[in-house]
């Protein structure tokens, strides 16, 4: 298994799921053969990825995808985290439906990462399962 990079994340992230290859090629083609960075790349991606987690459908793509999700959470290159942590969880938690829709898929190591941009965010109310305190448990009822 490759080692993944910022220069690579993107190249690999179609090998993993060819089904992104030609989002990502128009995304290429736009920037007439030279390569846009992978922030640009990523988001182009939501358009495709966003509908199937919220319609629950192409179980098999969405956990080969976040399997990817998982390899890039736990890439020596901080960059590649960083890139998931603004590119895509960033992304996730902008939406609560969906982000508690992607969990379900989200391996270890990337729900560790979502719950620690939750908590900087102030949204970890949207991660599920998370211990209430009892000042949530107060102020809810108030």
């Amino acid at each position: 298994m490759n080692d993944i990079t910022y220069n690579n994340v993107d190249e690999l992230l179609v090998a993993a799921v060819p089904e992104l290859a030609e989002a990502r090629m128009a995304v290429l083609e736009r920037c007439k053969g030279e390569h846009p960075g992978q922030y640009t790349v990523f988001p182009a991606l939501h358009p495709l990825v966003d509908p199937l987690i919220d319609s629950d459908s192409a179980e098999g793509l969405l956990r080969r995808l976040f399997g990817y999700y998982e390899r890039m959470a736990l890439s020596k290159d901080s960059q590649v985290v960083n890139l998931l942590w603004l590119a895509v969880l960033e992304h996730l938690l902008g939406n609560p439906d969906r982000f508690a829709k992607a969990w379900r898929y989200m391996q270890p190591a990337t729900r560790k990462c979502a719950r620690r941009l939750a908590r900087m965010r102030d949204c970890d109310n949207l991660v599920p399962g998370r211990l209430r305190t009892l000042f949530d448990w107060f102020g809810s009822r108030q």
